[in-house]
């Protein structure tokens, strides 16, 4: 998982001198799809549904020319595990299969949460 992560990451910040559809654009295309899947697979947890809009922010962040490097892997990491099929905690155990990835997403959302407010005021205006 983490070496995947390290490549995302490496892909996200470095080779942003790409002009045509290449590595970048298509993890970003991958990043959004699977996430918008997982999002319409469990549309009906309860507990998903409290921080749908957590995660697409987070989303928007992430994608952001002016996120710095540091938050991007940081929310590369935890949206990356999020749509990841192997997890500490598989997602089809009823009640507690979306934990481990509710936690790690609440947890990186309040470390960024100043960041975050700013980032959704700017973006609203």
């Amino acid at each position: 998982m983490w070496p995947m992560v390290i490549c995302y990451f490496y892909i996200l910040c470095i080779s942003k001198k790409e002009n045509k559809l290449g590595p970048l654009q298509k993890k970003t295309r991958y990043i959004k799809n699977h996430l918008t899947q997982k999002l319409k697979k469990y549309q009906d947890n309860l507990s998903l549904k409290q921080i749908k809009d957590k995660i697409i922010l987070l989303a928007k962040y992430l994608f952001d020319p002016n996120t710095s490097k540091a938050h991007k892997m940081m929310v590369a990491s935890v949206l990356i595990y999020f749509i990841s099929p192997i997890d500490a905690i598989s997602d089809f155990l009823p009640f507690v299969g979306l934990s481990d990835d509710i936690a790690l997403i609440v947890w990186v959302y309040n470390k960024l949460l100043p960041d975050l407010d700013d980032y959704n005021k700017k973006s609203q205006k």
